[in-house]
């Protein structure tokens, strides 16, 4: 049996790795192009689908246009008929009248009587002909002619077609190997805490902390819904601004950058959405109206995802600001979201849970146990492992990235108190928990 040293396990493990992950790349590439030519074939169906009904439509209008000339033709020779006889006592008539005009100037009495009778009876068949009727000859068109005739007045275009361009997340096979060589790289029961600091936010008793990030130059943010503001502490933790938000309640809260924060709306009923903050100018830059209460907001890339209540949840692009709803669903009130690659979490404290669903909103799999989770509030992601606080069991859990097992980090032991929100900044490994209260504590993580 042919054995590697030792010291070659991790190159050996690597290339290993190496070769999955290539096939994985060639593999994916591979069907991404059967799929893109099985647009074409689509596009192809269509066209001729098209075709077909243009061929059956021009039928029925050639079978309309034919049906139209053959009672032209049969109307035209009734009418020719009805003219003829029309011309002819018309020229009668005429006649008659000139008789008439010369009885008057040189009949006798006896020329004038026979002549007027003879013109009387002639008259009389005339009236006689006219009042019997005579066949009014009209084509006659049917009302469903006249419904399409309208429609095509009104309509623009039969249908449409569009180019819609997605982002499609390939799928990653992982290495048995490599997953058993690097098993400490992932497992939650190697996750390590070190307290770092303490935090006090605020003097005030009547506190509700809602929603906490670090920004990149170290800052602390804590949404505060009761007070309808964001506290800002500088990097020993010394309060440092007060912000009113109003008429934002303040819930979820994210940063851009190091001088912008995004701040959903929460319970605000009147102008739900999410506003934009300028740290610097300590000013709003501008807001994005959102059709629900918004709670839970997160970044990942040049985009923002918040959870709309009853709505779903929604993308915003932070260049345009163009809003989009990705997933459609029954999302409950206070639910708070964190994105991780091509994947989306998001808490459901109604069911006590924590479901898992890529960018398409297909179900991964859902987390609920209520012994160890009750009402869910934040949440945050590092490498696959999900990061949530429980408000009625007091405690901070990781569950692990196919959601079949957790492991309970934080409990009231070590100052909880209904946290409510938690923050994991995934480059310095640190991670920051509030309680509903006061109380925030800061700590480091790293895998044993």
């Amino acid at each position: 049996m042919w054995c590697y040293p030792l010291d070659d396990v991790d190159n050996f493990a690597k290339i290993i790795d190496l070769e999955l992950r290539m096939g994985n790349i060639l593999k994916n590439i591979e069907s991404i192009k059967e799929e893109r030519e099985s647009n074409m074939s689509t596009i192809e169906k269509h066209k001729a689908e098209v075709k077909t009904v243009r061929k059956e439509i021009n039928k029925l209008f050639d079978k309309l246009e034919k049906d139209i000339d053959e009672k032209k033709n049969e109307c035209r020779e009734k009418i020719k008929k009805i003219t003829s006889k029309l011309n002819k006592r018309e020229t009668e008539t005429v006649k008659c009248r000139t008789i008439v005009d010369d009885i008057k100037q040189n009949g006798t009495n006896l020329q004038t009587f026979v002549i007027l009778k003879d013109i009387e009876e002639i008259i009389t068949e005339k009236e006689q002909y006219l009042q019997t009727g005579i066949d009014n000859v009209e084509v006659v068109v049917d009302t469903g002619l006249l419904n399409i005739m309208n429609i095509v007045h009104d309509l623009k275009t039969i249908g449409t077609f569009d180019i819609k361009t997605h982002k499609r997340f390939v799928s990653q096979e992982p290495s048995t190997i490599t997953n058993k060589l690097f098993l400490k790289f992932e497992r939650i029961d190697n996750i390590k805490l070190s307290l770092r600091k303490e935090i006090s936010i605020s003097q005030s008793n009547s506190t509700c902390i809602r929603g906490c990030c670090i920004s990149p130059n170290g800052q602390f943010l804590f949404t505060d819904r009761f007070k309808c503001c964001v506290y800002q502490l500088n990097e020993v933790c010394a309060l440092r601004n007060t912000w009113l938000i109003e008429p934002t309640l303040g819930y979820g809260i994210v940063c851009v950058d190091a001088h912008t924060v995004v701040i959903s709306s929460g319970i605000h009923c009147f102008k739900p959405g999410l506003a934009i903050l300028n740290l610097q100018l300590q000013k709003k830059k501008t807001f994005i109206e959102l059709p629900g209460r918004t709670y839970g907001v997160t970044k990942e890339g040049q985009s923002l995802f918040t959870c709309v209540q009853n709505q779903g949840i929604y993308e915003i692009n932070l260049t345009d600001f163009k809003t989009t709803r990705i997933i459609r669903c029954d999302i409950t009130s206070s639910s708070h979201i964190a994105v991780y690659s091509d994947k989306i979490y998001y808490t459901d404290n109604n069911e006590d849970c924590v479901i898992c669903c890529d960018r398409e909103g297909l179900h991964i799999w859902t987390f609920k146990d209520v012994s160890v989770l009750q009402n869910p509030r934040g949440i945050a992601v590092d490498d696959g492992n999900v990061f949530v606080v429980g408000e009625m069991t007091d405690n901070v859990i990781a569950i692990s990235s196919d959601g079949n097992s957790y492991r309970e980090l934080l409990t009231k032991h070590e100052g909880l108190s209904s946290p409510s929100a938690i923050f994991v900044d995934r480059k310095k490994k640190n991670i920051l928990v509030a309680n509903t209260g006061t109380k925030a504590f800061l700590y480091n993580f790293s895998f044993q």
